[in-house]
């Protein structure tokens, strides 16, 4: 079974995460921490992002914030029920794997400023 490089996994969760969370308003990322990746992806393997603002603060110049988020990236196993479709499910839900979760801090204009003047 190929495998899929732990950093590639979280890179993708980044660019997937990003028009829900940081587009058009990030200035940098400042730092990634508590990197796990407590399971394997392999190639092929559908995923997940779900990301939750655990922090934030105001930089001193009030135009810009700190956010902190928690980023969880899952795969998702499909249970098929053995006729070969592969969509279906025999409880009708599918299980969820985390492979990887991270903190990502970035430097973000607040939302006022990346709105504009009114």
């Amino acid at each position: 079974e190929r495998l899929v490089n732990g950093l590639y996994t979280m890179s993708l969760a980044v660019g997937l995460s990003i028009p829900d969370t940081t587009d058009g308003t990030i200035v940098a990322n400042l730092s990634y921490d508590d990197v796990e990746h407590p399971a394997p992806v392999s190639h092929g393997d559908t995923i997940r992002v779900q990301s939750t603002v655990t922090d934030k603060r105001e930089t001193s110049d009030g135009d810009r914030g700190v956010v902190t988020l928690h980023v969880e990236v899952f795969t998702l196993e499909d249970a098929t029920d053995g006729d070969g479709g592969g969509d279906e499910t025999t409880d009708g839900s599918d299980d969820e794997t985390l492979v990887c979760s991270f903190d990502r801090t970035v430097l973000s204009l607040k939302r006022s400023a990346a709105e504009g003047p009114p």
